[in-house]
């Protein structure tokens, strides 16, 4: 049975997450909100938790955090928070963070995989990495969009 390698569990990658957004936090000069009971990184965290759960949607991830005790212990455990924020904190502390806080775990990541060699397998035309996304359809709107969005068409369901 081949073993997985030390930085390529769930646990240490998402530490190697925490580490980065932590340092980047610090070196961008986020600071804490004064008056709140959570951390910048537990709002982070937060939200990554909701794109690896699949929730619907941030008040879908805080009812189940807060109405489930064994969900709420589980995100605690998996994600290394001290404390799970509500939806409305979430939403507040990542409309402040930048994108560069992220990039910078992005890229402690990537280069990870890279040093594995993990990333070989997506190899396209030599050069490229070949990734395939899809969040097409699991977030739409009729009342929030911009001239840049995407329109999608239904049929109708035969009956």
């Amino acid at each position: 049975m081949k073993r997985t390698r030390l930085k390529f569990t769930h646990d240490q990658l998402l530490e190697e997450v925490k580490k980065s957004i932590a340092k980047s936090l610090h070196r961008y000069k986020v600071e804490e909100k004064k008056n709140s009971h959570f951390s910048n990184i537990d709002c982070l965290m937060s939200g990554l938790a909701v794109f690896t759960f699949k929730f619907s949607s941030l008040l879908r991830f805080d009812r189940v955090s807060c109405m489930i005790e064994k969900a709420k212990n589980n995100l605690k455990q998996l994600f290394n928070l001290e404390k799970t924020p509500c939806d409305t904190q979430v939403r507040t502390r990542l409309d402040i963070i930048t994108l560069d806080v992220l990039r910078s775990s992005f890229k402690r990541i990537f280069a990870l995989l890279q040093r594995g060699k993990i990333l070989e397998h997506y190899r396209f035309l030599g050069k490229y990495y070949l990734v395939s996304g899809d969040g097409t359809g699991v977030f739409s709107s009729n009342s929030v969009h911009c001239k840049h969005c995407c329109n999608s068409k239904r049929r109708k369901k035969d009956n």
